[in-house]
């Protein structure tokens, strides 16, 4: 389906790798806070993406997939996304590939607030919303690349 350069691939995945890097930036009461985010809180989170895209950029000469997933790899189809509400074909490829990749990640693992979720339940999670928030076509591309009939994922499995 896809078909990148090795460069490519290889901007692709520093920008995957250091995505969530401005979360630095966010105070620890918010990071781990037990349960719900207030809206004030949750604005605040909203913000690593752009604390990140600043901080990487200013400091290295990184290329232009690498910024991109690193900035918008919340942005959703349908423009309910963060920083920018960038919608449908504006978001790049790059960006709407890392966006499920991400959300995918954070359904599966456990986290402060929650319990991990099984790779059905993500997967499902992701194709209920296909039609607002994320392109299917990348979904499959993600539930065909994952092995098979797995609960739980780890990267030992790869």
């Amino acid at each position: 389906l896809l078909e990148y350069s090795e460069q490519q691939l290889k901007e692709f995945g520093v920008g995957l790798l250091f995505h969530d890097f401005g979360k630095t930036k966010i105070p620890l009461e918010i990071l781990n806070k037990p349960g719900r985010l207030t809206p004030s809180e949750f604005d605040m989170m909203k913000n690593h993406s752009e604390f990140g895209y600043k901080l990487l950029s200013r400091k290295y000469k990184l290329p232009e997939i690498t910024k991109m997933v690193i900035r918008h790899h919340h942005e959703k189809l349908d423009g309910s996304g963060y920083p920018k509400g960038l919608r449908g074909k504006d978001i790049p490829e790059w960006v709407q590939i890392s966006t499920i990749v991400d959300v995918y990640d954070a359904l599966t693992a456990d986290r402060i607030y929650k319990t991990k979720w099984t790779h059905r339940k993500a997967l499902d999670f992701l194709y209920d919303r296909s039609d607002r928030w994320f392109n299917v076509s990348y979904i499959q591309l993600l539930e065909n690349t994952l092995p098979d009939r797995k609960e739980y994922l780890s990267l030992l499995d790869f």
